[in-house]
């Protein structure tokens, strides 16, 4: 994380004075919440440590795998919960991926 950390602010710190800077200078930090702020840190922090302890531990494919079950269960999870209708295409395109796999 030593390496990854200042790398990926150099990176993303110019996205983020193109596009989110001048809303975020509108509404300032007040109209955003602090704790929403300090939240959302918090959790970029304990995924990207996560992500990390898991590649240390095991292998990146199983980072990979992990999120791909991830996103299946985004998938399922949006079509139950918020009433998202999944049409033939959209199961052939999540079970092509998998299938393809040897």
């Amino acid at each position: 994380m030593y390496y990854v950390a200042p790398a990926s602010c150099l990176f993303l710190s110019a996205p983020f004075l193109a596009l989110e800077a001048p809303a975020l200078a509108r509404v300032g930090l007040a109209g955003l919440g602090r704790g929403t702020a300090l939240a959302s840190a918090g959790m970029a922090f304990a995924l990207n440590c996560a992500s990390f302890l898991l590649i240390g531990n095991t292998s990146a494919l199983t980072l990979q795998l992990a999120g791909v079950f991830k996103d299946w269960l985004l998938i399922v999870m949006s079509a139950a919960v918020f009433r998202h209708a999944l049409t033939p295409l959209n199961l052939g395109g999540y079970g092509a991926p998998p299938a393809a796999r040897p």
